[in-house]
């Protein structure tokens, strides 16, 4: 069975995420990842923080055990090596890895053992999807409880990020894709985005689906099949945010875009829906929608390799003269 060599990869932040984790893997789980397959680790300041048995404890429930422990201050390429370092030990080349932070629901076309099996056949082994926002239903910055799903506590789908974030100095519309799941030699970068450094790999989409620039637009990331719920717009958010931007370490990306959004929800008392992309369900069919968005990668790529081939000659040419 496919499910035998299918990995799930997470971090969490004991702190500020735990009442997310029981939602988390009963998602995981529903979907079919075996417990023992789950990888877990749990970031805390202290070795002593109460949340830390407490998450352990709600592994423990599930069924999951012997998570990794990281007692340090978060930062995000040091939780990233730590996840690569995982799938590299633990994952042989040829299993499957779901790389999804604890905020994120990845939903599939069809059932994920189906999808993976499609994968295989056509020799695809990265698949990237993106980010629908789901907000509370006013926009407001609500606690996550433990019941009813948090579909139910956060029913809005919207596009968030590029809406009230726009573009800056050290991020664009990269951050609002994600490596969904990939064969295990293709490793995550800093984010989770995309491939580490450029490794090649064989995208569902044909090309890395922030090359496509018409990702930017809400009605084109609708209409990809593969998204990933995420679940990011809650009570916390506000002092993970500031906790994050005041860590010796912080990106510069994390820094920009953090900062960006605590300047909103302090201006809006929460997400203003006024200005963002409320959700419109796309009706076509997903091999359709992926045949399509493979055409279109195909002449993406295309542009890109031959822009990056004029840069090179343009180089070149600039030191004779």
């Amino acid at each position: 069975m496919i499910f035998e060599r299918t990995n799930l990869i997470t971090c969490v932040g004991v702190e500020h995420d735990l009442s997310m984790l029981p939602h988390f893997l009963r998602h995981y789980l529903d979907l079919g990842i075996k417990p023992e397959r789950m990888f877990v680790i749990l970031n805390a300041n202290s070795e002593d923080s109460p949340s830390l048995t407490d998450a352990k404890n709600i592994l423990k429930e599930h069924g999951i055990s012997s998570p990794t422990e990281w007692i340090a201050p978060y930062t995000s390429g040091d939780m990233w090596a730590q996840r690569r370092d995982i799938q590299s030990n633990y994952c042989d080349l040829n299993d499957w890895v779901i790389s999804a932070d604890v905020d994120e629901l990845h939903t599939y076309p069809i059932p994920l053992e189906a999808f993976l099996e499609w994968c295989e056949e056509q020799t695809i082994d990265c698949v990237q999807g993106v980010m629908i926002d789901r907000l509370a239903s006013e926009g407001q910055l609500s606690s996550v409880n433990s019941s009813p799903a948090l579909a139910e506590q956060f029913p809005v789908r919207a596009e968030v990020a590029l809406s009230i974030a726009g573009k800056g100095a050290w991020h664009d519309r990269t951050g609002t894709v994600k490596l969904m799941v990939m064969k295990a030699h293709v490793l995550p970068g800093i984010g989770g985005h995309r491939p580490w450094k450029g490794q090649k790999a064989n995208h569902i989409y044909a090309a890395p689906l922030e090359y496509f620039t018409s990702v930017e637009r809400p009605e084109f990331r609708f209409a990809v099949p593969t998204q990933v719920e995420h679940f990011h717009w809650t009570k916390t958010l506000p002092d993970r945010l500031r906790i994050r931007l005041s860590t010796p370490g912080v990106s510069e990306a994390g820094a920009e875009y953090g900062q960006k959004q605590i300047d909103h929800i302090d201006a809006n008392n929460g997400i203003n829906l006024n200005q963002v992309a409320l959700f419109t369900p796309i009706k076509e069919k997903w091999q359709d929608s992926v045949a399509r968005m493979r055409k279109e990668g195909r002449r993406v790529l295309l542009r890109t390799r031959i822009t990056a081939l004029w840069a090179r000659i343009m180089g070149r040419i600039r030191k004779f003269l």
